[in-house]
Parts: structure tokens; C-alpha cells; sequence
């Protein structure tokens, strides 16, 4: 017996089902298409919930040719020139292999994501660190400025006032100059 695949598509994205359905023909293949469309109808309400509108299963032989393509909305009226014998237990199987086809392709995109997320928070922290080392040195080499700066002042105040204090106007720069050059 051919195996049928049931590929769930939504606006121009498509959720493939990897296992696909045992089924004697194409006609019990379409059968179970219109039942899996037509679990996503409310049965209180009667119609199909807003979200499903634009969806459609693709079902496809094993050589992936689409057999049969089914819009969730045309699902009610097919469902009623579908033969009243079809089992519904397998439309289950379906929507079951859909999602865990889904939630397997949900699980490695998540899993990606993950592993990029945690190579950038170690490159973030990587350069925190980086970062704090680079602040640390910058903080050392501005607190060595600064006491060079406050002795450079001193020394400076300290001349001044030798210059005012008397002595002479030629001691007092020849001696400005050579504690300049030190």
C-alpha cells in the first residue's frame, strides 16, 4: 500500500509531515484530508476559526506529487459528498504526525537559537571583561596624572613664591628652568 504525506500550508509557509499515512489509495487519502480540515472547524459555531482560513493540507504520494490540496475553508462542503465511512481515528493520526512534525521543527529552530544566544552572552562577557580590565588601567594611569599633576602644581607654587619672596630674578629662573628639565 502507498504511504500519503499531509503537508500543512499557511500563507506561503509550509509544515511537512515526515511520516505520512499508510493508506490503500489516493480516494482514502483524500477522505482523511477532508476530516483532518474539518477537526479545525467549531463545532459549536459551525464555522472555521478566523486563524485556520487561509490554510490548506497538501497531500503528496511518495514520490512528492501533490495528490490532492485541500482548502480548510472548503473543507464543510467537501465533507459532505465524502463517503460517510471514513474513520476518523486516522484523521487524528494525521493532525498528530502534522504536529509532531511541527513541534520537531519548532524544537531545532529553538534549539539554534539557543546555542546563538549563548555564544553572544560569552562574547558579552568576554568584553565586559575586556572592559573592565581597559577601565582599570585607564583608572590607575588617570590617578598617576593626577599626583603628578598636584606635585608639578606644588613645585609650581612653591617656585612662584620664591620668585616673590626676593632673591633675584636670575637665580630664581635658572633654577626654574633646571627643576623643569628634571
Amino acid at each position: 500500500m502507498p504511504r500519503f504525506y499531509f503537508h500543512l500550508r499557511k500563507s506561503g509557509k509550509r509544515v511537512t509531515d515526515v511520516d505520512g499515512m499508510i493508506l490503500p489509495d489516493a480516494a482514502a487519502a483524500r477522505a482523511e484530508a477532508i476530516a483532518a480540515a474539518r477537526d479545525f472547524h467549531q463545532r459549536t459555531v459551525g464555522e472555521l476559526d478566523p486563524d485556520w482560513r487561509n490554510c490548506a493540507l497538501e497531500v503528496c504520494d511518495e514520490g512528492g506529487r501533490c495528490v490532492f490540496l485541500i482548502g480548510f475553508a472548503a473543507a464543510a462542503r467537501l465533507a459532505d459528498a465524502a463517503p460517510a465511512d471514513a474513520p476518523e481515528k486516522t484523521a487524528k493520526r494525521t493532525l498528530a504526525s502534522l504536529a509532531l512534525g511541527h513541534t520537531r521543527n519548532e524544537f531545532l529552530y529553538l534549539a539554534g537559537q539557543t546555542r546563538f544566544l549563548l555564544e553572544r552572552i560569552g562574547m558579552l562577557a568576554d568584553r565586559g571583561r575586556y572592559e573592565t580590565k581597559n577601565l582599570s588601567s585607564l583608572r590607575k594611569s588617570m590617578e598617576e596624572n593626577r599626583r603628578y599633576a598636584i606635585e608639578v602644581l606644588a613645585r609650581s607654587r612653591q617656585q612662584s613664591a620664591e620668585l616673590r619672596g626676593g632673591e633675584s630674578g636670575a637665580t630664581s629662573r635658572t633654577s626654574f628652568v633646571r627643576e623643569d628639565r628634571l
